[in-house]
């Protein structure tokens, strides 16, 4: 089963990891530019249904819809997100990570190991 609420937490807890010195991850941007310009469909035609190749732009509207909860972020989440580059939540980065792992276990996911993210 797929658990977006995972994906989302896991995206945002990498997000804060990643020290990212000139762009931050924002959800909304991230959904925001898939767009059949940013992508060369000429190296994914392997990849997407000879019936589908000439609608780029369903395409790129059903990932967009598809991975929409990346951008409904709980309250906790949007501050870890607004600290990704300062770093002050570290208790709240733990409780994240923690609960994280919790949900893993419970949706059938291997533990990660203890300096895993």
């Amino acid at each position: 089963m797929f658990d977006e609420d995972l994906v989302r937490l896991l995206a945002t807890l990498k997000a804060w990891t990643d020290q990212r010195g000139r762009s931050k991850y924002e959800p909304h941007a991230l959904l925001e530019s898939i767009l059949p310009a940013n992508y060369r469909w000429e190296d994914l035609r392997g990849l997407v249904p000879r019936q589908q190749r000439s609608e780029a732009d369903a395409i790129c509207r059903s990932v967009r819809d598809r991975f929409a909860f990346l951008d409904r972020c709980t309250p906790e989440e949007r501050l870890l997100l607004e600290d990704q580059t300062a770093h002050r939540e570290r208790r709240l980065f733990s409780k994240l990570r923690t609960r994280a792992r919790e949900r893993s276990r419970k949706s059938g996911g291997s533990s990660p190991a203890p300096t895993d993210v």
